[in-house]
């Protein structure tokens, strides 16, 4: 079998293209990336409205407080 020699047909290749493939495929791991941020938000929301039904407003919004302020710490401390 002859396998083709890719470098040769990269090497080819003008340089142009090969900028704008690998910012195609920047781009794609942008928007990927976009998408999981998306759905990790509407994860948080739908368990955030579960937990409006089990449990009352008055419990439940000091402890989104606390929750809040302790995720912020986590953020400016660098653990996320």
């Amino acid at each position: 079998l002859i396998t083709p020699n890719y470098a040769l047909f990269y090497t080819a290749l003008p340089d142009s293209y090969l900028g704008a493939q690998r910012r195609l495929l920047a781009a794609a791991d942008d928007y990927a990336a976009a998408v999981q941020v998306l759905l990790m938000l509407a994860l948080q929301v739908s368990v955030l409205l579960a937990l409006m039904q089990l449990v009352s407003v008055p419990v439940l919004v000091p402890v989104l407080v606390l929750v809040g302020r302790a995720w912020r710490g986590r953020m400016w401390l660098g653990m996320w």
